[in-house]
Parts: C-alpha cells; sequence; structure tokens
C-alpha cells in the first residue's frame, strides 16, 4: 500500500527529476484513492500547520496545487492518447 509519505517522497524527487516522475506520483496517489488528490488539495489551505508537520515552506506548499493539477493534466493526456487494445475493444 502507498502511504502518504511515499507520495511526498515522490513529489519531493520529482522537483528534481523530471515530469514522467510528476505522473509516477500522480498515479500513486490515484493507487491509494481516485479521491487523492482532491482531498490532498483541501488540505494545502491549511498549510500553516501542513508546513510545521512535514517541515516544509509555507512558499512551497503554496506551489503544490498547480504543479499536482499539471501533472494531472499531462496524466489525463497520457491516458486519453494510449492506444486501445482491439480485444478489449470488441469484448
Amino acid at each position: 500500500m502507498v502511504s502518504f509519505c511515499s507520495v511526498l517522497e515522490s513529489m519531493k524527487k520529482s522537483e528534481r527529476v523530471g515530469k514522467n516522475d510528476d505522473v509516477e506520483t500522480i498515479e500513486k496517489g490515484f493507487g491509494i484513492s481516485e479521491d487523492f488528490w482532491e482531498n490532498f488539495i483541501q488540505m494545502l489551505h491549511a498549510s500553516k500547520g501542513l508546513s510545521k508537520l512535514l517541515g516544509v515552506s509555507e512558499d512551497n506548499i503554496a506551489t503544490w496545487q498547480k504543479k499536482i493539477e499539471t501533472a494531472i493534466a499531462e496524466r489525463k493526456k497520457a491516458l486519453e492518447n494510449k492506444p486501445v487494445n482491439k480485444k478489449n475493444k470488441l469484448i
């Protein structure tokens, strides 16, 4: 099972690496729950407490919503462009 800490670590890592890692992190969140990212974004509104809890600056947290939304959009686009297996389509 994917934990919140592993998703957070993936977010930090993806800032250093690249876009594919962002989409992978988004996938991990959706693997926890379809509502994970919606709920997570709601938590970002409590940035002061989240900042203290996670040891991350409020300014850094303020950038997360846009990054998450951008990565979700990239995931959606990738899923839409994914080729459909003809066998699955016929069934």
